[in-house]
């Protein structure tokens, strides 16, 4: 079963919901995709996404993909899951460019958990990065690094592209 709304926006609609429905014996797997401003599928590809596979400004999903994507494995500029990879990365075992937050954490910078590793891991510094306020530090950070707001930009005007779809071969 598939719901695409009538309106778009750039070509895209502004949702796509995909729920596939059980195969006859022997059939091969299809993976629908759920293209769509908000996308919600197996596989989802959408500014805002869910789904098992979750690709998105703001993903959500077992295997997610973005800006902020949450997920059991999420990669991503500011990454919360089970394994979180990103600029900055919260979660069981977070990996990040800057500081990561965790049961595992590591980072160049700042890194505070159970097992930490960074230049600032579980000391003063590294608690006052983490308590300063995690929205007003992206602000301060996006402010000091326009270059983020650049891609954000990029990415919000690439997605449509992204998620048409591609003629079958």
């Amino acid at each position: 079963m598939r719901y695409t709304s009538s309106r778009s926006l750039f070509g895209l609609p502004l949702f796509d919901v995909v729920v596939p429905g059980p195969l006859p014996p022997g059939a091969p797997v299809e993976r629908p995709v759920a293209r769509g401003w908000m996308a919600v599928g197996p596989v989802a590809v959408g500014f805002l996404s869910f789904g098992g596979l979750s690709v998105g400004a703001l993903a959500f999903g077992g295997f997610a993909l973005g800006l902020i994507p949450f997920g059991g494995l999420a990669i991503g500029a500011v990454a919360v899951g089970g394994l979180a990879i990103g600029y900055w990365a919260i979660g069981g075992a977070a990996l990040a460019a800057q500081a990561a937050l965790g049961g595992f954490a590591a980072a160049p910078d700042f890194a505070a958990g159970g097992a930490a590793f960074a230049g600032h891991a579980n000391d003063d510094a590294a608690r006052e990065f983490f308590s300063s306020g995690f929205v007003p530090g992206v602000l301060r950070h996006a402010r000091r690094n326009p270059g983020w707001l650049l891609v954000l930009l990029l990415f919000v005007l690439l997605v449509p592209l992204l998620a048409r779809e591609r003629p079958a071969p």
